[in-house]
């Protein structure tokens, strides 16, 4: 986002997939926030105080600097007008992805889930970051306290997606969860370019010591 003239967020943008758009709108918004590094006033001097103030101040930045007129009018929509000046930046997201999940197509977002594949220069991290994103626009959820059903989905459309071989191949033999195919995925994907960077090395070094042992000849051919 340029801080001078920031991108605004515009539901009207994304009608097939807005909450997941929102969501990863919201989490590049908050590293931007950070980053402006604005101080509290005097008035707060107590943490409850300093963290109630920048709830506020990050809400009406949000809304001011990176919100489009079109979300505007829906905050306008989800809020009573006296509520507004003590709404939390927490609270006011919450009420947007409320209203985001119940106009969101599910059967959509569950089909482009199980569509997704790992792109070729796209590493194995970024994929099950994609993978996990995706899944927070979809229905996946049972009646149990426990349930564990969102993780399996997402664990096998990241073994099903990959293009490594060798993490399906392991991760099927040993039957990893979630936290397990991934910590041990990217540990598997960095192995391997490290020998292949170890290997381009190799190449390169006997290739350059064939050269110095055997010089081309002044002459190619004898006449």
């Amino acid at each position: 986002m340029d801080l001078k003239d920031p991108k605004k967020f515009d539901p009207n943008d994304f009608p097939d997939n807005t909450l997941e758009a929102f969501k990863d709108f919201v989490h590049q918004y908050g590293y931007i926030y950070d980053s402006l590094n604005r101080d509290p006033p005097n008035s707060a001097k107590t943490d409850p105080e300093i963290r109630s103030w920048v709830s506020k101040d990050k809400r009406k930045v949000f809304l001011g600097r990176f919100s489009h007129r079109n979300l505007q009018k829906q905050y306008e929509d989800l809020t009573e007008s006296n509520d507004r000046e003590e709404m939390t930046f927490e609270n006011m997201i919450k009420a947007f992805e409320g209203k985001f999940k119940l106009s969101s197509n599910t059967t959509l977002a569950n089909f482009k889930f199980r569509n997704l594949t790992q792109a070729d220069e796209e590493s194995f991290d970024l994929f099950c970051i994609r993978v996990k994103r995706e899944a927070s626009g979809c229905n996946f959820k049972c009646a149990s306290d426990d349930c564990t059903v969102s993780e399996v989905l997402i664990r096998d459309q990241i073994l099903i997606g990959t293009n490594s071989p060798d993490i399906q191949q392991q991760a099927l033999k040993d039957e990893w969860n979630l936290d397990t195919l991934i910590a041990k995925g990217r540990s598997i994907e960095a192995s391997k370019k490290g020998a292949a960077t170890i290997k381009k090395e190799e190449d390169y070094r006997t290739e350059v010591h064939r050269t110095n042992r055997h010089p081309p000849g002044k002459y190619s051919r004898k006449y």
